[in-house]
């Protein structure tokens, strides 16, 4: 073996003690992770921006590069890389504000707390860990599952749900989304559209990142266009 890529952060560390390799780091994440809500469940408070925009200011995300992943990673404002189709440089991520968490929680009226069952899969059981700290800070009460991945994908992909979506307990799941397209040695998929197709495309992503970007990204209709990139996962719930 010559190469393995996206190793653990305690892999790494490992690879940098060996005498028989060498660790190669790239900014250029292929993995993100983030944590979504379950806001289909019956009752689900997460349908409260509020609460959702608590969260977030909850999370000091430099601690959780610096502490869960010794430093392997780079903060950004959403689910798409800095290098990847659909990236708006314009978007800023959410500062770490605890004041301000604690206040959009009193405000969504869960001033004494709230308990909340969050859930990760075993390969991200440190950042889980880290990240539940970080909201019992504000004052949730959190629980957190850490599951096998059959038992993680029976609670999160809709084509393996264990029970209904409204019936899920859990509030908040961690996972990745995983840019396997985007890797430099993949080839592209180059596919001619006809004219008409290109014109619906071109106005879905004028509607999502303007005129001028959808321009420069897919050049003219009358050509060969690459389709180069997922626009994200879509069988989480």
């Amino acid at each position: 073996m010559d190469l393995v890529t996206e190793l653990s952060p305690l892999d790494t560390i490992r690879v940098a003690q060996s005498s028989f390799a060498t660790v190669v780091k790239n900014r250029g994440a292929l993995t993100t992770v983030f944590g979504f809500f379950n806001m289909r469940k019956t009752g689900s408070p997460w349908r409260d921006v509020r609460l959702r925009q608590a969260v977030n200011f909850a999370i000091n995300r430099d601690d959780l590069i610096r502490y869960a992943t010794k430093g392997n990673g780079v903060i950004i404002p959403a689910l798409v890389p800095v290098q990847d189709f659909g990236y708006d440089p314009a978007l800023e991520p959410y500062p770490f504000d605890a004041s301000q968490a604690r206040e959009l929680l009193r405000q969504a009226g869960y001033a004494e707390g709230l308990a909340v069952m969050m859930i990760a899969p075993e390969d991200l059981q440190v950042q889980a860990t880290v990240v539940s700290k970080m909201l019992e800070q504000i004052g949730l009460i959190v629980e957190l599952q850490v599951l096998d991945t059959v038992t993680y994908n029976r609670k999160t992909v809709l084509s393996h749900l264990e029970q209904p979506p409204e019936q899920q307990p859990w509030d908040i799941a961690l996972t990745t989304f995983n840019d396997h397209i985007g890797l430099p040695v993949a080839p592209r998929l180059t596919v001619e559209l006809p004219y008409e197709l290109c014109n619906a495309l071109t106005g879905i992503f004028e509607k999502r990142i303007g005129k001028r970007r959808a321009k420069s990204q897919l050049g003219r209709l009358n050509r060969p266009i690459f389709l180069d990139r997922f626009l994200g996962p879509k069988n989480l719930l």
